[in-house]
């Protein structure tokens, strides 16, 4: 899954400027379903982040096929 950068702060990402900042960072493993609209991640501690998230913040993620 991946999780969206939409209401993070730039300190958090580490980018100068909004405009260069990713849409969509990692490639984390949900670790539980909590409710049919949240779930729990699992996120390194260097994200600094509540690991029970929206699944409005998270998208599947599709691996790009090259042809």
């Amino acid at each position: 899954m991946l999780i969206s950068t939409k209401n993070f702060s730039m300190e958090l990402i580490k980018r100068a400027t909004k405009k260069l900042m990713e849409k969509f960072i990692g490639l984390y493993v949900v670790k539980k379903i909590v409710l049919e609209n949240v779930v729990e991640l699992e996120l390194p501690a260097s994200l600094q982040i509540h690991l029970v998230v929206n699944v409005r913040r998270i998208v599947k993620y599709r691996k790009q096929v090259e042809e």
